[in-house]
């Protein structure tokens, strides 16, 4: 989310509606993964985990968070790229704001 607001904060104004979808879908997969956490077993006791039919798919709730992790990034460092093409400076300029903000991926 944070790497969305700042590339938010210096979009422009047709780029601003792809950043804010962003922004709120990683809000949603965020706010979702910390209640499947909270909530991974049955109430009225969600921390039992030795009853482990009462609780969820570890690996299948793994694999879920980890695809939309590397998909958010993904999306974000393509609207970063996006946004820094058109600034007007230096192409080692461009390279270098790129290079910062697509660290993301390492």
């Amino acid at each position: 989310v944070s790497g969305a607001m700042s590339i938010h904060s210096m979009a422009q104004q047709r780029q601003k509606l792809y950043i804010r979808a962003c922004e709120i879908f990683c809000a949603v997969w965020g706010l979702s993964s910390v209640l499947v956490v909270a909530f991974q077993c049955k109430l009225p006791t969600p921390w039992n985990y030795s009853a482990s039919n009462t609780c969820i798919n570890v690996s299948a709730f793994w694999t879920y968070f980890s695809i939309l992790n590397i998909l958010t990034d993904f999306l974000i460092i393509a609207l970063m790229i996006n946004n820094v093409r058109h600034i007007q400076t230096s192409s080692g300029k461009k390279a270098l704001v790129m290079g910062v903000f697509g660290s993301r991926i390492l």
